[in-house]
């Protein structure tokens, strides 16, 4: 089924699997897990809804392992109209499992692809009629200026990595923008509650304005303290992620500095 293969699905299905134990084991809960694929047109085949809708059969057999724990999946990136035309069908069959995003380019003078805008709009439409209460635009979004890897669903996306350059091949002399994205894995914090035991005892509604600058320096040095406390056992974690993500057991990780700005860390 494409570039990300069924092994590539197993890969990641297990990765977060041994990712969510790991985090319970350091003491924290994963809220969510997530897998991100690369645009679904680089490995559904679309040439018809059944087929499309086929591959989506697969996937979900694959998400629906044994493994004890619920990951959330995003299809990717709608690339064209005619990808576009599937994605009712897709969400209406499949909902939660088919999160698409649309990610509308700009031209050379910064104007937006209006036809593709108005192609989203009618995708939208249709949501609205074909699932109940629309609720299946919860699943579709449309992105302006989105990166990839953005940690939102349906607008999070993926990309496959660009292929090697030809044996002997001229470049331009131009060095290339590194690529972002491909296999990698990423963990997200959510912390409201810490944010509230940290700054509620400083009371900096209370603060006069001559002093706003060293309380709120002072509010960002307890909160980065705080914060570290967990980022440190999460640390943990990523590093055991990465162990077990090298591609053979012979294989020599990545130093840590290294690798903790590879997971966002």
């Amino acid at each position: 089924m494409g570039p990300i293969g069924r092994r590539g699905r197993w890969r990641c299905h297990r990765l977060l699997a041994s990712a969510h134990r790991l985090c319970r084991h350091f003491g924290d809960w994963s809220r969510t897990l997530r897998i991100v694929t690369n645009p679904f047109g680089e490995y559904l085949d679309c040439t018809s809804a059944d087929t499309a809708l086929a591959g989506l059969k697969e996937i979900k057999a694959i998400l629906a392992a044994d493994t004890g724990v619920r990951i959330r999946f995003a299809l990717g990136a709608a690339r064209t109209k005619s990808e576009l035309s599937l994605v009712p069908q897709l969400i209406a069959a499949y909902g939660d499992l088919a999160n698409i995003c649309v990610n509308v380019r700009v031209d050379e003078h910064g104007f937006v692809d209006a036809y593709m805008v108005d192609a989203c709009a009618g995708v939208v439409g249709e949501l609205a009629a074909c699932t109940p209460r629309g609720e299946g635009n919860f699943n579709f979004t449309v992105n302006f200026h989105c990166p990839p890897l953005i940690p939102y669903f349906p607008a999070g996306c993926n990309l496959s990595p660009p292929p090697p350059p030809p044996a002997g091949g001229v470049t331009s002399g131009a060095e290339a923008e590194p690529f972002v994205g491909g296999e990698c894995f990423a963990i997200g914090l959510e912390h409201p509650d810490l944010l509230v035991k940290v700054l509620d005892p400083l009371r900096l509604g209370e603060v006069a304005p001559a002093e706003w600058a060293k309380a709120w320096a002072r509010a960002a040095g307890l909160l980065k303290a705080a914060i570290e406390v967990h980022t440190t056992a999460l640390a943990g974690v990523a590093n055991e992620c990465a162990r077990r993500a090298c591609a053979s057991p012979a294989s020599t990780p990545p130093p840590p500095r290294q690798r903790y700005k590879q997971l966002f860390l």
